[in-house]
């Protein structure tokens, strides 16, 4: 007996008449169908439901796309912020009366259905997700190192350790060990430290030889150039020597002198 009577709650609640003030491009939602107020004018309104169009004067009664419409009132100001229609609307389709209507498709599985591989939930077809687990013992891995559990249909598996060994990162400047199920990895203060100077000493070496070429490129490039300039300077002098030598020659200076 409760059954029948949730039964017709249900078969009376799914066709109420909605009544509401809309303004323009306002809507309402009748039986999961959506109205909208498009346009108001002085004696008529033009509505749509669902993407279906219509236009409708005041007192009128129409069905549209499923729904049944009446224009209680129209109040026409000239201004879309002001003006505004009273709209009745109940659907001629009852979800639930085991006949799938066009206009049920989407929106009452339980008159129309769904297909292979989902189900009807809140009178929407839904995918139908198989659940991995509905305890912790569906979800054992029959390793001894993971706590197995299942959380919202879903398997998780959780490392633990039991012993040191079971935390090695093969770092050799961290500290590993097992606490309470758990691995630590920690940094040993100053470990590496020596090996990073070497290394950087080494760099500077290699540099270092990287650099002497060109130091002894540059130091024999100066000690030529100042050799030249020796050389250079004793052929000026001894030039200069012999140009005085042969003017005193011809002036008679040499001999008189």
């Amino acid at each position: 007996m409760r059954w029948i009577i949730l039964i017709l709650m249900i078969l009376i609640l799914a066709n109420i008449s909605l009544a509401d003030k809309l303004k323009t491009n306002e809507n309402m939602v009748v039986s999961n169908s959506n109205l909208t107020l498009n346009g108001v004018s002085p004696n008529s309104i033009k509505i749509d439901v669902d993407g279906q169009g219509a236009i409708l004067n005041e007192f009128e009664t129409k069905i549209v796309n499923g729904l049944e419409i009446e224009v209680l009132e129209i109040f026409y100001a000239g201004d879309d912020e002001i003006n505004y229609a009273d709209i009745s609307a109940s659907s001629i389709y009852i979800c639930g009366d085991d006949k799938c209507d066009d206009v049920e498709k989407n929106n009452c599985c339980s008159d129309c259905g769904c297909k292979s591989g989902y189900e009807c939930s809140n009178e929407q077809c839904k995918l139908i997700i198989i659940p991995e687990c509905k305890e912790d013992v569906d979800c054992d891995d029959k390793d001894s190192i993971t706590e197995d559990t299942c959380k919202k249909k879903k398997c998780y598996h959780q490392f633990f350790c039991i012993k040191t060994s079971q935390c090695e990162d093969n770092e050799e400047c961290t500290k590993d060990y097992c606490e309470d199920g758990t691995c630590f990895n920690e940094d040993i203060s100053g470990c590496g430290v020596q090996e990073e100077i070497e290394v950087v000493e080494e760099v500077e070496v290699v540099e270092e030889i990287k650099e002497e070429p060109q130091q002894i490129k540059e130091e024999i490039k100066e000690e030529v150039k100042d050799q030249t300039k020796e050389v250079i300077q004793e052929k000026t002098n001894f030039l200069s020597k012999v140009k005085n030598f042969f003017k005193k020659l011809v002036t008679g200076r040499l001999f008189t002198g």
